[in-house]
């Protein structure tokens, strides 16, 4: 159930992510913002499935396995050089670098 719950979220967010911002930033733009609220969603709900039965809103969230931060950080690192490398975000992902306004939506 978590993971289906969890799945519905994670595309309501990323489609919903885009539509607000779809009149006012272009295609490879809105590109960029799908991508990431996509791979961040997807992190955040690895985080909170880390706990079958008890809440994740817990500081063993923080202190449990170091190992999974690692995984955190290495995937945040590869959005920021996808997004912000030319050449690579232009070409190959076919989009752009993204504003602090996108930013905002990712992490909210």
């Amino acid at each position: 159930l978590r993971i289906i719950l969890g799945t519905i979220v994670l595309v309501a967010t990323t489609v919903g992510s885009v539509f607000i911002i779809q009149n006012d930033y272009t295609v490879p733009e809105q590109r960029s913002q799908a991508l990431n609220t996509l791979s961040f969603g997807a992190c955040a709900i690895t985080l909170s499935a880390r706990f079958s039965y008890n809440s994740s809103f817990n500081m063993r969230l923080f202190r449990g396995n170091p190992l999974c931060w690692y995984s955190v950080a290495v995937m945040a690192a590869l959005q920021v050089f996808i997004t912000y490398t030319p050449g690579l975000n232009s070409v190959v992902f076919q989009m752009a670098p993204m504003d602090g306004y996108q930013w905002m939506w990712v992490i909210i």
